[in-house]
């Protein structure tokens, strides 16, 4: 069992630990986090092929 006396002392600690704590921690950001490019890749367009397809970029 603990004593009374005991009891608040550690009771002392845990509110000092937590103050310790609350001012070591970081403010919480505002900013949110990017998202990474995947990179730059090569155009998706070719400047080849039919020219009758819709869907050449070299029209």
């Amino acid at each position: 069992r603990l004593t009374d006396d005991q009891k608040k002392a550690l009771l002392d600690a845990d509110k000092a630990r937590e103050a310790a704590r609350k001012a070591k921690a970081p403010p919480p950001s505002s900013v949110k986090a990017t998202r990474r490019n995947k990179g730059t890749s090569a155009s998706p367009f070719v400047q080849g092929g039919d020219k009758y397809d819709p869907l050449n970029g070299a029209l």
